[in-house]
């Protein structure tokens, strides 16, 4: 017996992002990238986890030159989780295009 699909209908919504003006943006400056659980088969992951967040500078009361490569060579630095997202791999690939576009678009050598 054979399984038909219905055919897939497209269309068009409007939104409107509702932004609290109060809400101050939160700093990142790391970011993680871990597959997600594989599905039935085994093997193909079912989404991507990102995580976002920030990394501090060491607290320095001196003003010191640069200290080089091996300064921190045995400290290991915390990263504060800001925030984390669970995404299929379909919703990853479109914010890469959204993204790359943005940057195309914003890419100051070209403006």
């Amino acid at each position: 017996m054979s399984e038909t699909m219905p055919p897939q209908v497209q269309f068009q919504i409007q939104a409107q992002w509702v932004l609290d003006p109060l809400s101050v943006p939160a700093v990142v400056n790391q970011m993680l990238i871990q597959e997600g659980p594989p599905v039935e088969n085994g093997m193909t992951p079912d989404g991507t986890y990102l995580t976002f967040g920030h990394l501090n500078p060491p607290i320095s009361m001196e003003p010191q030159p640069d200290p080089g490569p091996d300064a921190f060579a045995n400290t290991i630095l915390p990263v504060v989780p800001v925030s984390r997202f669970f995404v299929s791999r379909e919703r990853l690939k479109s914010f890469h295009a959204t993204l790359g576009r943005y940057l195309e678009a914003t890419d100051p050598s070209t403006r």
